[in-house]
């Protein structure tokens, strides 16, 4: 090293207030200080240029790093002010804007490429190499100094999640994230969600998401709802596989996120939880595709591949998510279960009758329907079962389906449907008509009255004595 001083000892920094400014000393302090500042770092930077143009791709960037200058440590006490290089030749590739950064990829990158990390756990740092993501992180003996240019605002970014997704939505817009194996995916959702800030979150476009059906998506809404299950939602919508996350290869920090979060979520990323709306969707698009692709306008539909056991945990779902959104949600949707495997149109001018509960007209009715198997087949009639009693209530209590023990209901449905009549015996017959008399007994409102007198005229209860007569 070039000085006009002896030794070390007597540099002596410019900014000395003992020295007279005119004294030999100072001249050789302001003339030291340009050979580290200047001379010596314009030096290295065009060795560190040589070397680097010489060197073997399969350079890793921790053996680049070893052509560089060793940086101050914090504990030193040897360093002598005003020599320290490695920040100043840092400063100098990076407004030279020249490829001369190592970074974890094993390449050299431009600041403007590059991140600067100073400490970076295994596995991120092993996530974002093989992402491809430029990233510095100097070694021990470097990193003191070089975090302390406040705070690398000479063209570096520091690292951030945010940081971090832009990058990332930068590589997957160049298909340079295709390759991406599912463990460094994970390690990369989890850091881009660490911050919490769901708004910035939504634009990133890396395909992070695991879903059901092997893919990866992005956070960015591109005009599909990727959904977000619990537990017993996995078991109603589980054949839309293209449309759910995958929760098992979600780590128990994400899934954390994910539980807490999914309100901020569904507002501004592509995720969404399950609600009626996309329960609607879910039936279009997946359980009744064929009825709806044929425009299939019956009210009722034989559909013996869907269970009982699936209707009843999907009701049970979407009475607990709003009672009073289900009936307009749904309508439209052939979701009440009937007798003879057939499923009744929600919301439909020909309602299905409720024929269910423990009263002396719905056990004649079921004892009725039971004797006569092609009645029970044809016509709406919803008997419900001992499982799901809330469901049962419930669709009497919206009257989704009309209750047997109402006798105006009763003779509406009947007035609806007279052909049930007609296939009955006369026993069952008979059966209909002492149950209208059951109810008919009862205290009626007179208005009940004036509105049920006109349709029991039209009803044919009655067959003629000798058989050969018109009903009536």
């Amino acid at each position: 090293m070039f000085s006009i001083t002896p030794d070390r000892q007597s540099i002596h920094s410019a900014n000395d207030s003992t020295i007279s400014e005119s004294a030999e000393a100072k001249k050789g302090a302001l003339w030291n200080r340009w050979i580290f500042q200047e001379l010596v770092v314009h030096a290295w930077v065009t060795n560190l240029q040589f070397i680097n143009d010489l060197s073997v791709k399969t350079d890793s960037g921790m053996t680049k790093w070893l052509h560089w200058p060793t940086g101050k440590q914090e504990h030193s006490e040897t360093s002598i002010p005003g020599t320290e290089i490695l920040g100043a030749v840092f400063k100098k590739i990076v407004a030279q804007k020249r490829e001369l950064l190592p970074t974890i990829c094993d390449t050299t990158a431009r600041g403007s490429d590059a991140i600067f990390a100073s400490e970076l756990d295994k596995s991120l740092r092993n996530a974002l190499r093989n992402a491809r993501v430029e990233v510095i992180c100097p070694p021990n003996d470097r990193l003191y100094e070089l975090a302390q240019i406040p705070p690398l605002n000479i063209g570096v970014r520091h690292i951030s999640p945010g940081v971090i997704r832009f990058r990332l939505t930068a590589l997957s817009k160049s298909l340079g994230l295709d390759s991406l194996d599912s463990a460094s995916r994970s390690v990369l959702l989890d850091y881009i969600l660490s911050d919490n800030s769901y708004q910035s979150i939504g634009k990133c476009q890396a395909p992070l998401l695991p879903i059901l059906d092997g893919t990866y998506r992005s956070f960015s809404f591109m005009g599909a709802r990727y959904r977000f299950s619990q537990k017993d939602e996995t078991l109603i919508f589980e054949d839309c596989k293209a449309y759910l996350i995958d929760t098992t290869k979600l780590s128990q920090k994400a899934l954390h996120i994910f539980t807490t979060g999914i309100q901020s979520l569904q507002k501004y990323t592509s995720i969404s939880p399950w609600s009626l709306s996309g329960a609607s969707w879910y039936c279009q698009l997946f359980v009744f595709k064929d009825e709806i692709s044929r425009r299939v306008s019956d009210d009722t539909i034989y559909r013996p591949d869907i269970s009982v056991e699936w209707i009843d945990r999907f009701w049970n779902w979407a009475i607990a998510k709003d009672r009073q959104e289900v009936v307009t949600s749904l309508a439209g949707l052939w979701l009440l279960p009937l007798a003879g495997q057939r499923y009744h149109k929600i919301g439909s001018a020909s309602k299905a009758l409720g024929v269910f509960g423990p009263g002396h007209v719905a056990e004649v009715l079921r004892g009725i329907l039971e004797t006569s198997a092609e009645a029970s087949r044809r016509y709406p009639v919803f008997i419900g079962h001992e499982k799901s009693p809330a469901t049962v209530d419930f669709f009497r209590g919206m009257g989704i389906v009309m209750d047997c023990s109402s006798f105006e209901e009763l003779v509406k449905w009947l007035t609806l449907f007279p052909g049930f009549l007609s296939e009955l015996g006369n026993d069952e017959r008979a059966g209909v008509v002492n149950c209208l008399g059951t109810l008919a007994g009862q205290r009626l409102p007179q208005p009940v009255r004036k509105r049920v007198t006109p349709l029991l005229r039209k009803l044919p209860l009655f067959r003629d004595a000798f058989g050969t007569g018109p009903e009536w």
